[in-house]
């Protein structure tokens, strides 16, 4: 009997351990270029630079920027950077991550009702930037 109360309690701890370690986020430990921070989706400061992630689909117009790509933030059309033409966001339309470094110039707030019609308000911000690199990830 001590041996399988043993057992299912080394069954039980090995299970509860790897549930635990289920929930991590590999983008939130990554390494990020010097000077840059990880952008989070909250606490975003003007003058910063950040690291963060977009995605695009073929035949939608909105692009997403999330901080992660295993724990999915969208966030739609939050980058209006100064200079887009030289960083052709329409490349990302393909269903695939892209990195992205922005630095942030201003912030914008704009109320939004989601779901549409429901009484519920809520802040979605965007941000006027300067594209620093943006890249496929592979």
């Amino acid at each position: 009997m001590t041996l399988i109360r043993w057992f299912s309690t080394l069954l039980f701890v090995c299970t509860t351990g790897s549930v635990a370690l289920a929930g991590a986020d590999p983008d939130a430990h990554r390494k990020i270029s010097d000077g840059h921070l990880l952008f989070t989706g909250t606490d975003v400061q003007v003058g910063q630079t950040y690291e963060a992630f977009l995605i695009s689909f073929v035949d939608n117009e909105v692009v997403y920027l999330s901080p992660s790509r295993y724990r999915v933030s969208y966030t739609p059309d939050a980058l209006v950077c100064r200079n887009a033409a030289s960083f052709p966001v329409e490349s990302a339309k393909n269903g695939h991550w892209w990195t992205v470094s922005f630095e942030v110039l201003a912030i914008k707030e704009t109320a939004i009702e989601d779901p549409p019609s429901s009484g519920k308000w809520a802040w979605q911000q965007s941000f006027d930037c300067l594209y620093k690199e943006l890249k496929e990830v592979k």
